[in-house]
C-alpha cells in the first residue's frame, strides 16, 4: 500500500506546536509521503524538523482555506501514483489511538471507496473533512480530479463548508462512490436526552430547553458529535481525535483537559501536556 498524506496547517503565532508535530509522526507510520501545507510564515528552524517527517513543505499565503491548500498539496506531486490519499489538519489533537490499526481495519472494507472519522448530515450528508481518506479508484476518477481542478479562493467560510466539503462528499457519492464514517454507531437519542439534562444541570437551562425543543426522535441524530459527545466517541468508539474546537470553544464547558485527562490516560499514552500548552498560548491570545 502506497499512502500519501496532505497535512494543512496554519498557527497566527507562525509556530509548529508539539501537538502538530506528534501528530505528523504518527501520521508517518501509516503514510509513504507527507505534504505539509501552511499559511503561516513558519521559521527555518520548523522547516528543518519538518523535513525529517514530510517530502514536502509548502508555505503559501493566507488565502483559500483548507480547501485550497489541499489542492495545493495535491498539485505538489502526482497522486496517480498512490493507492490511498488522506486528507488531513491540525483542527484536532491526537492520534489517541494506534492510526495502523485504524488502517488495517478499514483495509478490509472492501464497500467503502473514501471513508472519514466522523461524518455529518447538517445540510446534507458528508464526512467531515479534518481527516478523509480517498481510494484509488476514487483518486483516479475524472470526478475527483475535477473538484481540485475547479477550487477557487472563496471568502466565506459558509460557502467552503457547502460548496466544499459538503460539495466533495455529495458529488462522490452522485457518482456512485460510498462513504463510510468510522464513528457512526454510538450516538442514540437516549444518550442526547442525558446530554441535554447534563447541560440543564450545569446551569444552561435556556440553552437546554432549546436543544430539548429542537430535538426531534423521530428523525435520525443530527448533531456535530465531536463537539457534543467527545467522552462517549472517546470511550466507546475509539475516537483517535480531540477536535480543537472542543476545548478551546465549548461555550457550554462540557469539556476541559481537566475532565479528558482521566479519559485519555485511561486508554492512552498520549502525551497530554501538549494538549494543555497549546490551549494555555491560544487562549491567552484571545
Amino acid at each position: 500500500m502506497h499512502r500519501l498524506a496532505i497535512f494543512v496547517h496554519y498557527d497566527k503565532d507562525n509556530k509548529v506546536d508539539d501537538y502538530v508535530l506528534y501528530y505528523l509522526k504518527e501520521l508517518r507510520i501509516i503514510a509513504d509521503d507527507i505534504v505539509f501545507v501552511t499559511t503561516s510564515a513558519i521559521t527555518k528552524s520548523y522547516v528543518e524538523k519538518l523535513e525529517k517527517i514530510c517530502i514536502n513543505i509548502i508555505i503559501r499565503d493566507n488565502i483559500g482555506y483548507d480547501f485550497m491548500s489541499y489542492k495545493i498539496g495535491m498539485e505538489s506531486l502526482d497522486i496517480n501514483l498512490y493507492n490511498e490519499v488522506i486528507i488531513c489538519n491540525d483542527s484536532v489533537y491526537g492520534p489517541i489511538y494506534s492510526l495502523q490499526n485504524l488502517f488495517n481495519e478499514m483495509s478490509l472494507n472492501k464497500e467503502c471507496d473514501f471513508w472519514g472519522i466522523t461524518d455529518s448530515k447538517q445540510f446534507a450528508y458528508h464526512l467531515q473533512s479534518y481527516f478523509i481518506v480517498f481510494k484509488q479508484n476514487v483518486i483516479t476518477s475524472s470526478i475527483f480530479k475535477d473538484f481540485w481542478k475547479n477550487i477557487k479562493i472563496l471568502n466565506s467560510k459558509n460557502d467552503i463548508i457547502f460548496q466544499y466539503e459538503i460539495g466533495l462528499s455529495q458529488a462522490l457519492i452522485e457518482h456512485g462512490f460510498n462513504p463510510l464514517s468510522v464513528v457512526n454507531k454510538y450516538i442514540t437519542h437516549r444518550i442526547i436526552y442525558v446530554k441535554i439534562l447534563k447541560i440543564a444541570l450545569s446551569g444552561h437551562l435556556k440553552i437546554a430547553f432549546t436543544e430539548l425543543k429542537n430535538f426531534q426522535p423521530t428523525k435520525p441524530v443530527n448533531c456535530n458529535i465531536t463537539l457534543w459527545f467527545l467522552d462517549d466517541i472517546i470511550v466507546n468508539e475509539n475516537m483517535p481525535f480531540i477536535k480543537v474546537a472542543a476545548l478551546k470553544n465549548n461555550d457550554l464547558k462540557m469539556y476541559n483537559i481537566r475532565n479528558l485527562k482521566k479519559v485519555i490516560e485511561s486508554i492512552s499514552n498520549y502525551p497530554i501536556d501538549y494538549i494543555r500548552k497549546h490551549l494555555l498560548r491560544i487562549k491567552s491570545k484571545t
